[in-house]
């Protein structure tokens, strides 16, 4: 993701101590009910405008650095891309979707409010017997050709590693890798956010995929290869403070599986909440494999790595504009 304002963004993050980044859920329902997944319905409305404005305008006043619009899935929000206009004004705003709904004219919208990125959902090759997986490269594989010739924003797929996609798992990343689109990989996780695999071959094909890949998004390796091992890393979690999870009611929570705690209004949650949040030690850490909320905390455990990933990410992106430039060019007579 190219940042705009650098050197203000970095002040605001490193000085002030500002979020990284929030999560905020614009519509619970989804298109798909994968098992794994306790995020969604079939039938919420999705919030209003206005109501969502309110809580950008209170994340903005927090210097939060990125917005990263949340579903359900967030393609199916009328006003996504109004939405998208609107955060962009003080923040970088991205968006994690299944890619179902993708569409030529929902890029061109997106591309012309100004998203920053999007992150693209894929779990397997194709869609499990039981449907517990349903998002798979096979369901999206176009769409995903046409998104990696039309998107001016930087996008990248993420899959997560579990049981019913270990057997697929190496044929989806190299197909991934094929079509030129940066991949990344999550690790299951229960409904309270702990990790629910360990030991190989979980192990060796984590490690496998960071070796080959050089990723683009690495900052969690090694405590993902610790979890994986059996291991409880003690880490110091901040959600609430550098990553806030905004739920459809507009509460901060700590993240999607851990609700009740904060439960606070987001139009009301000032600097002080935000910092007393970050400072409490969370027994939920323990064994938690929730990759953004590891990442936003480890810029004050360790920002060596974190700034090592996002030289690497900033490498990618760049790339990938030059690579839309070239094939944008018109040809020579």
């Amino acid at each position: 993701m190219n940042v705009r304002r650098p050197v203000r963004t970095a002040w605001n993050v490193l000085v002030r101590k500002a979020p990284i980044e929030a999560q905020l859920i614009i519509t619970r329902r989804c298109n798909l009910s994968c098992g794994y997944c306790n995020e969604y319905d079939d039938h919420s409305p999705s919030i209003p405008l206005d109501t969502l404005k309110e809580r950008i305008d209170a994340l903005h006043g927090l210097k939060t650095a990125a917005i990263n619009l949340l579903g359900g899935e967030p393609l199916l929000h009328p006003d996504l891309a109004e939405l998208v206009r609107y955060a962009r004004r003080k923040s970088l705003v991205a968006l994690i979707t299944n890619g179902f709904l993708l569409s030529e004219k929902i890029v061109q919208d997106l591309n012309d409010a100004g998203l920053d990125h999007m992150q693209i959902s894929v779990d397997a090759l194709s869609p499990s017997g039981d449907l517990f997986i349903q998002k798979s490269l096979k369901s999206v594989r176009a769409r995903l050709r046409a998104l990696k010739d039309r998107a001016r924003f930087s996008l990248h797929v993420n899959a997560v590693l579990c049981p019913q996609s270990i057997e697929e798992y190496d044929e989806l990343v190299a197909e991934v890798r094929a079509l030129e689109i940066p991949i990344s990989i999550g690790l299951v996780h229960d409904a309270e956010g702990r990790i629910d695999i360990k030991g190989e071959p979980y192990l060796g094909l984590w490690e496998q995929f960071y070796t080959e890949e050089g990723n683009f998004s690495a900052i969690e390796r090694e405590y993902g290869s610790r979890l994986l091992k059996g291991e409880t890393p003690d880490w110091h979690c901040r959600a609430g403070h550098r990553y806030i999870y905004v739920d459809e009611f507009g509460k901060v929570q700590y993240c999607a599986s851990q609700r009740g705690y904060l439960d606070r209004d987001v139009t009301g949650y000032k600097r002080a909440d935000m910092l007393a949040a970050g400072a409490l030690k969370k027994t939920c850490a323990t064994g938690c494999s929730i990759g953004c909320a590891y990442r936003c905390s480890a810029v004050d455990g360790n920002l060596m790595a974190v700034a090592s990933a996002w030289i690497r990410g900033e490498r990618e992106h760049r790339r990938r504009q030059k690579a839309i430039a070239a094939t944008n060019q018109p040809a020579q007579a």
